[in-house]
Order: C-alpha cells, then sequence, then structure tokens
C-alpha cells in the first residue's frame, strides 16, 4: 500500500472506513466512476479507455448507486461535483457585465505556486480533468 494511501486511511480513522474506501476508489479510478454517476444522464459521450479489476468495477457500481439514490437527482444532490451540461454552466455563472481577462495561464502569482511546492511536495497533485476525458468532443 501507498504512503498517502495509509495517510488517507489514518486521517479517516476506522469509524469512517467506508468513506475512506469511497475515496481511495473515487480517486483511483476516477474515470470509471464519473462514468458510472454521469453516463445515465447522458453526460458522458464515451467509456474510459482503461479497465480496471472486477472487484473495484463492482464496489463502484454499488458506490455510485448508493450516491445516486442518496443524492435524488442532478438538481437537488448535496454531493460535492456535479457534472453538468455546458449550456446548463452558462446559466448557472452567466457575468452580464464585462470583465477583464488578463493572463489566464496564471492562477496564482509564481513565488506563491513556489513555495507551495517547496514546502509541501508531497501534497501537490497534477491530473487531466476527467470531464473532458470522458467526452468524444471536450469543451
Amino acid at each position: 500500500m501507498k504512503d498517502a494511501t495509509k495517510n488517507y486511511s489514518k486521517f479517516l480513522g476506522t469509524e469512517n472506513a467506508e468513506t475512506a474506501v469511497h475515496g481511495y476508489l473515487y480517486l483511483t479510478y476516477i474515470l470509471h466512476y464519473l462514468n458510472k454517476m454521469a453516463g445515465p444522464m447522458g453526460l458522458v459521450s464515451k467509456p474510459p479507455e482503461s479497465d480496471i479489476p472486477p472487484e473495484a468495477e463492482e464496489a463502484i457500481e454499488i458506490l455510485t448507486h448508493r450516491v445516486a439514490r442518496e443524492s435524488m437527482s442532478a438538481e437537488t444532490s448535496t454531493y460535492h461535483g456535479k457534472i453538468v451540461r455546458l449550456r446548463h454552466a452558462e446559466d448557472l455563472i452567466m457575468v452580464e457585465e464585462d470583465i477583464e481577462l488578463r493572463d489566464m495561464e496564471k492562477v496564482i502569482p509564481y513565488k506563491v505556486a513556489r513555495d507551495i511546492i517547496i514546502r509541501h511536495p508531497q501534497k501537490i497533485a497534477l491530473f487531466d480533468c476527467p470531464c473532458r476525458l470522458l467526452q468524444a468532443e471536450p469543451c
């Protein structure tokens, strides 16, 4: 088991074992998880390209059904992540006034990012946007 997985499990503790397993499967197999969650709503246009162990597939199936059942609908869900069609996202965040766009590549100042990486290199994660990876023609 990787140190990050051990730390994650230790952080949540045994009383949150189910949450730990759920989070582990979500983070380890995010494309498969999102495919199971968003596929039935028609928000995914292609399946993940990789295979995963059958046990993980089965566990994800169970967990995503539970999340779907508990969240009731895409509109009323309290689940932390939402997948919506672009036109609906635009309705949610539409700004009807001019805004100034500066350097869109820079999210935070370089010095701040550098200091974060130098102080906490073990806490940096980089990955492709899973929602885009599950679209035949991503935005």
